[in-house]
């Protein structure tokens, strides 16, 4: 009878280690980085951590751009690297672990001297299907397309399936990912707010106790949780409390993850958070913290994105916003000549609103051309009223070619929207990294991305930064900030009045 196939043994043994990891900074020492800007030794697990983490949101394997970014960064001083379950549906995991297999088999570097962090929680994708009907306990339906669970029979073979994919014996630290998903859901439903929270400490101890057992036996070496509430008030429904989080813990909690940038600040200000500001509980529980999103910061007008264009166009995108109007007059005097050519037969109104009008409404609505990508198939759905009745009204040659030139200037006005977006927000941006110049000479001559960074390592908490690095050239600019000394924590708050006020003007 033969055997099982034995999936473990194709596993890479071995986790972080304070010796490895300390070793590692010690090898790469000739790039001249500043030893505060570039890792820190956490206290009660003794591993030396890079203060920027790769981030490992929206890459994936099969893709050499990302597998060269996140070699670059592990080969010039990033040690941290940050995955889920969830991103990529479980490609982000398997890229993580075929770099690592690669450098390993190049003796670049050592298992032990890399730090892997994923979490657990989102039942999306394949899983979401592989799911659906299994009757598992304790699951959060938030949204047709969006499960969670933290139940430990969930969080078991998902690790299993972790370990595989990142070809590891042992994950070095596990979080748990937005449990808070459960209070969202029980607002949702209108549970009351202590039966709601009895039930998340609830479930989240019993989690923490599974994942000490996974600890014993070698599975994960430490947990902790991420949570995007965890620097919120305590007010709020959904808020996730960290002194509650600890009371629930056992000895090998030792890391939390949170949003946090110039503009999100409450992990630092937020006196109701955690049991009192954030930042100042988890220095004093001992935990390695670190933020992500530092970049792409939630304002009171929507998402910003704190980087401007790496390569800007000479004048500052002068001619490309000039441009974009023209193409918006010229949309416009066309409208104007489809009233003349269809005259009552066709009428721009509500049914059928012109795209200038869709334009007046929302041109300078989207902070970045992402957004402005994610919004325009909605209005396109929009347009396309317009577009059915014009194509049914045109029934001469003449009306019939003035229906398809509209079309084609609308679609070419599209294109001048992106540019004029990208175009806008970078001269917003280059006005924010004046204003940060201004407020902290250790900012000054500084892109606005490596402002943002700074800004972070300016203090105690975070102790790493989670960045999105999915080229190599990204990754080259940002491990820059490791040769720069960061502003004094003193400082922060003057930072992030100056960039509040820049905001404001916008």
């Amino acid at each position: 009878m033969s055997s099982a196939p034995d999936f473990g043994s194709a596993l890479i043994s071995g986790f972080a280690t304070p010796e490895a990891t300390r070793s590692y900074f010690r090898d790469l020492k000739s790039l001249d980085y500043r030893e505060l800007s570039w890792f820190r030794i956490h206290a009660k697990t003794n591993l030396a951590l890079s203060r920027l983490g790769f981030g490992g949101y929206r890459v994936t394997s099969g893709y050499r751009p990302h597998f060269d970014a996140l070699r670059e960064a592990i080969i010039t001083g990033t040690n941290v690297i940050d995955t889920s379950t969830n991103y990529s549906d479980g490609g982000s995991e398997q890229l993580v672990g075929d770099v690592i297999r690669e450098l390993i088999s190049a003796n670049r570097i050592k298992r032990e001297m890399v730090v892997v962090v994923t979490k657990v929680g989102y039942i999306q994708g394949k899983t979401l299907e592989l799911t659906r009907g299994t009757g598992l306990a304790d699951i959060v339906e938030y949204s047709p397309e969006c499960w969670h669970c933290i139940h430990p029979d969930f969080l078991r073979a998902q690790i299993q399936l972790s370990r595989y994919r990142l070809g590891l014996k042992t994950i070095d630290f596990l979080l748990l990912h937005n449990p808070e998903y459960f209070l969202l859901d029980a607002k949702n439903r209108g549970t009351p707010p202590d039966d709601a929270r009895n039930e998340y400490e609830r479930r989240l101890k019993r989690s923490f106790t599974a994942l000490e057992e996974l600890v014993d036996r070698g599975v994960i070496r430490y947990y902790g949780i991420s949570s995007n509430t965890l620097p919120a008030s305590q007010t709020e429904f959904a808020s996730t409390h960290l002194d509650a989080v600890l009371r629930a813990a056992g000895p090998h909690f030792q890391a939390i993850q949170f949003p946090g940038n110039v503009i999100e600040t409450d992990f630092r200000f937020n006196r109701n958070a955690g049991g009192g500001i954030l930042a100042n509980t988890a220095a004093a529980a001992g935990l390695w913290t670190m933020c992500n999103r530092p970049l792409n910061a939630a304002g009171a007008g929507g998402l910003v994105r704190l980087a401007r264009l790496v390569e800007p166009p000479p004048d500052g995108g002068d001619s490309g916003i000039a441009e974009f109007h023209q193409m918006q007059g010229r949309l416009t005097d066309l409208e104007n000549r489809l009233g003349e050519v269809f005259g009552d037969r066709f009428v721009f109104g509500g049914d059928a609103p012109s795209f200038s009008q869709i334009l007046a409404t929302q041109r300078d609505s989207f902070h970045t051309t992402d957004h402005l990508r994610v919004a325009i198939p909605g209005l396109v759905v929009i347009f396309e009223k317009t577009v059915r009745r014009l194509q049914t009204a045109a029934r001469s040659p003449s009306e019939k070619i003035a229906f398809e030139q509209y079309v084609k200037v609308v679609n070419a006005v599209l294109h001048h929207w992106e540019n004029y977006t990208s175009f806008l927000h970078h001269q917003k941006m280059e006005e924010l990294e004046r204003a940060l110049a201004d407020a902290n000479p250790a900012l000054a001559g500084q892109p606005l991305a490596r402002q943002a960074l700074l800004f972070l390592l300016a203090g105690r908490v975070p102790a790493t930064v989670l960045v999105g690095m999915r080229k190599v050239k990204y990754v080259r600019q940002l491990s820059q900030v490791y040769r720069v000394p960061p502003p004094q924590e003193s400082d922060a708050l003057g930072i992030v009045t100056a960039a509040s006020h820049a905001l404001d003007k916008f």
